[in-house]
């Protein structure tokens, strides 16, 4: 038998899903770092803000840039989801039907967008928090 000439499994004009399969895989994989950093701008960030208000401690610029982009998610989530999950389905409808390269390489990109925010954002959020334990401590008020 002749392998240049064999067609693949599955008859002839058939090609393999496998990448049509990793990449819907990224885009779930995606979707999930997106619901967790979502959920950190909803309801992490603002009980972080009330303490950093409560202690009158100056915030550095990237917190509160963090802390803004967080308040807008929370006026407008009822818009951001629902959009988040419109662009996830679209994609994964490309995906089958036109070409999976193309939304491979967006859900590369928002799973490295949304890594960097989950790694980067707590970074913000914790600085500040130190700042007012060294606050507490030169008062004399802590232990």
């Amino acid at each position: 038998m002749d392998t240049a000439t064999s067609s693949p499994p599955g008859g002839p004009g058939r090609r393999g899903r496998g990448g049509e399969i990793a990449t819907t895989c990224i885009l779930v994989v995606a979707l999930l770092l997106l619901a967790v950093a979502m959920g950190i701008s909803l309801f992490i960030a603002p009980g972080f803000k009330d303490i950093c208000n409560d202690f009158g401690t100056t915030l550095p610029g990237p917190t509160v840039f963090l802390i803004k982009a967080s308040d807008m998610m929370r006026a407008g989530w009822f818009i951001a989801i629902p959009l988040v999950l419109v662009v996830f389905a679209l994609a994964v409808v490309l995906t089958w039907l036109v070409d999976y390269r193309a939304t491979l390489v967006l859900g590369l990109l928002v799973c490295l967008l949304a890594l960097a925010y989950l790694v980067v954002a707590p970074l913000f959020f914790i600085l500040p928090l130190v700042q007012i334990i060294q606050d507490v401590r030169a008062s004399g008020a802590g232990p």
